[in-house]
């Protein structure tokens, strides 16, 4: 899939991306990455994703490539997850910042 054909779609389906779960990487941002790793080009500067974010990009993507992709975001999450939620002080914590997430989103 095409990065205009994410870029129109979150466009169109701003409201469904708040600033806690999109932020735009600046053009310097991408040519440290670059300069770093053959990932990026530092051409183009595109949206990056939090978590959740990710997950309700490829929700307003109408294709099997992003199910497929939402379904290996999920499990990367839950992956990444699994050793925080073993430690009882980070756990606590992440509960603490779910629960913040949580009120700032329902307002």
């Amino acid at each position: 899939m095409a990065i205009k054909c994410l870029d129109t779609q979150i466009r169109r389906n701003l409201r469904t991306f708040p600033e806690n779960l999109m932020l735009q990487v600046t053009a310097a941002e991408i040519a440290e990455v670059a300069a770093k790793s053959n990932l990026l080009q530092a051409s183009k500067c595109s949206p990056a994703f939090a978590e959740h974010g990710a997950v309700q990009a490829a929700n307003i993507l109408n294709s099997d490539d992003a199910m497929e992709m939402n379904v290996h975001i999920v499990r990367a999450l839950i992956y990444l997850r699994q050793p925080m939620t073993s430690h009882k002080a980070l756990a606590s914590k992440l509960a603490g910042l779910d629960a913040g997430l949580a009120n700032t989103t329902s307002t």
